[in-house]
């Protein structure tokens, strides 16, 4: 383009004239091919070495939503070198949305050289978005000299103390366990406790479980089951303990399956108590697995709402037995 730019410049001719049109055709061609790549696509032709990084670089650039080229420029990280982790980072930096743009930053710092780092940092500390902040700033800190780490740290925890939402507080503190340093886990598990909703402090504790180990990890498990088991809405506790049970020592899950077991049978929407009953089986030691899905596809039977009923029968299917799952794949054809 800038070569017919420059043509075009010297003097107008039917040449320099068609140069220009046919450069405008290509970027054209590219623009709306770039709308044809779906991220996913992109990132499996990079990966298997059929795209270069810069040549996926130039379509993620012409990509019409920003979330499109996150999810693709945090897909081909691993590929970036120098110039074209350059020119990945450029891109995130034009992204408008902070919480986008703090994504894929997050994702391209460990990559960074040490200069970079400390730029970004500093970017970083201006994000007006809360959660786009700590997100980079507890992907960076680790890149800082030790002498000023400590002080990142007690910027982000003052942060997520001052946190307008106790949901917003959890997932803040959920974001920095992946890269807190040891000396600070009792201050955030002391933060995550004190977390006044059930559902917030129990979702909290069971994110940073993973990160802990030993008689910290029981506890933290064993807090969160309690805050979790508290939830007043019969599918929300079903939901959130399910979600708890595979992480639970197997006595604890027992007993705390078989506890919300009670629960979910006695929800009285059917497509709710159909879910929460698929939820818990997997759970569940066999003969009691059977039986519990077979409750669930009972309950899912009964679904007035043909669309729903079709929905419920199909995610039930796969999990009975093979004898039954062609005939209950039929009720779902013919429900929908």
């Amino acid at each position: 383009w800038r070569l017919a730019e420059g043509s075009f410049s010297e003097g107008p001719s039917a040449s320099s004239l068609a140069l220009q049109c046919r450069y405008a055709l290509v970027i054209t061609s590219l623009n709306s091919l770039a709308f044809k790549v779906p991220p996913f696509l992109l990132v499996a032709l990079v990966n298997h070495g059929i795209w270069s990084p810069a040549k996926a670089l130039a379509y993620i650039r012409r990509m019409p939503e920003p979330a499109q080229q996150a999810d693709a420029l945090v897909g081909i990280k691993a590929h970036l070198e120098e110039g074209t982790l350059t020119e990945a980072t450029a891109l995130a930096r034009q992204m408008a949305d902070e919480l986008t743009q703090a994504r894929v930053m997050a994702e391209l710092a460990p990559s960074l050289p040490d200069a970079a780092a400390k730029e970004m940092m500093a970017e970083a500390r201006s994000l007006e978005n809360l959660e786009a902040r700590a997100r980079l700033q507890a992907a960076l800190v680790g890149r800082l000299p030790k002498s000023e780490q400590r002080q990142v740290w007690n910027e982000l925890l003052a942060a997520v103390r001052a946190a307008d939402h106790q949901e917003e507080q959890a997932n803040l503190l959920v974001l920095c366990a992946p890269h807190l340093p040891a000396g600070l886990w009792a201050e955030v598990l002391t933060v995550a406790r004190n977390i006044e909703s059930k559902r917030s402090r129990g979702w909290a504790l069971s994110q940073l479980a993973p990160y802990l180990a030993g008689q910290e990890r029981d506890q933290a498990l064993a807090d969160a089951l309690v805050a979790l088991l508290g939830l007043g809405h019969p599918e929300a506790r079903v939901d959130a303990v399910a979600s708890l049970a595979p992480q639970l020592p197997e006595a604890q899950r027992t007993t705390a399956v078989a506890e919300v077991l009670v629960t979910a049978r006695a929800i009285e929407h059917e497509q709710g108590r159909a879910r929460a009953l698929l939820q818990l089986a997997p759970h569940l030691p066999e003969p009691a697995q059977r039986e519990v899905l077979a409750q669930a596809l009972t309950a899912a039977r009964t679904i007035r709402e043909a669309e729903n009923r079709a929905w419920m029968l199909t995610k039930l299917a796969p999990y009975l037995p093979e004898s039954t799952q062609d005939a209950v794949f039929a009720e779902a054809v013919a429900a929908a």
